[in-house]
């Protein structure tokens, strides 16, 4: 049995690993200001600003595998504190990569499509990284700090969606509240996404948690969901039978224009996951059937 802890264990992925991974291996979580409500899993109030905290909980855990989930994905606060998301985003994660080294330990790092600044989409991990934006800057750091240690596993991530532990927190619980309220929404129609079930992303962390050492390195998750937000909105409709009509288009740049937002977006940030296909085996079926299985969760009332 693997003792693993979970640094960010408050948020989406972290609340919902560790709970689909408390039945069978030992772990332990960490969270900020927030204290998620995780029954089996020992959980440490951590600032991981602060570097001496991550040292002293790797102490006493003394993990195997660790999963960095924490990170500051706003790109207003990136853009405004940018020396505490880089610290948050990357170099945190460093310091326990280090931590780690004498343990023998893993480290399991979640980054993003962002590193990508969207100009042609299906990146390889061997594309060449040009984040437009500060969120996507402080990721790229992550990867070429954490790519320097050995039994170290990046992940890259388009946008995830799934019900969180938390109810009602998730933008995918908003979004179906919305559609099922009949609500006016608008989504972008022109910028190509990969949309990653919570499910496949927990599956993927599962395997990078058993594999062998020498498949460690970067790896772009595969994703059966590439669309726009606005053509994954109808889907979701569709797929919990509620009518379309309120769910109107419009461009990315119609979008930023009168918001003025820091983020300079692209067209299209979709990854070629491949590789972890080819390491790892397929991950999922299409993203009709994944809406579909929400669709499931609604009705039986499991979210």
């Amino acid at each position: 049995m693997n003792r693993i802890l979970i640094v960010g264990a408050s948020g989406l992925v972290g609340s919902n690993l560790a709970v689909a991974l408390r039945e069978d291996q030992c772990v332990y979580g960490t969270y900020d200001k927030h204290k998620p409500n995780l029954a089996g899993v020992p959980l440490f109030k951590v600032d991981v600003l602060k570097e001496s905290a991550l040292f002293d909980v790797i102490t006493l855990v003394r993990p195997n595998i660790v999963y960095y989930c924490a990170a500051v994905r706003d790109e207003q606060t990136c853009s405004e504190h940018p020396l505490p998301a880089l610290t948050i985003n990357a170099e945190a994660a460093a310091d326990i990569a280090l931590c780690l080294r004498p343990l023998g330990g893993r480290l399991i790092y979640f980054s993003t499509s962002k590193v990508y600044s969207g100009q042609k989409g299906n990146y390889t991990e061997d594309d060449p990284t040009d984040p437009s934006s500060s969120y996507g800057e402080a990721k790229r750091r992550a990867e070429d700090l954490l790519l320097e240690f050995e039994n170290t596993f990046v992940l890259r991530l388009g946008t995830l969606y799934g019900f969180d532990c938390i109810p009602d927190r998730s933008l995918l619980s908003k979004l179906v509240k919305a559609l099922i309220a009949r609500k006016e929404m608008t989504f972008i129609k022109d910028e190509t996404r990969d949309f990653h079930s919570l499910t496949e992303v927990i599956e993927a962390s599962k395997r990078l948690l058993h594999a062998a050492d020498d498949k460690s390195g970067l790896y772009n998750c595969p994703s059966p969901g590439k669309t726009t937000y606005y053509d994954f909105a109808r889907h979701l409709a569709h797929a919990i039978n509620v009518p379309t009509e309120n769910i109107t288009a419009i461009s990315g740049e119609d979008l930023r224009a009168p918001y003025n937002t820091p983020e300079l977006r692209g067209k299209d940030t979709t990854l070629n996951g491949e590789k972890f296909t080819r390491s790892f085996g397929l991950l999922t079926g299409s993203l009709t059937e994944s809406l579909t299985k929400i669709a499931d969760q609604l009705r039986t009332g499991l979210t």
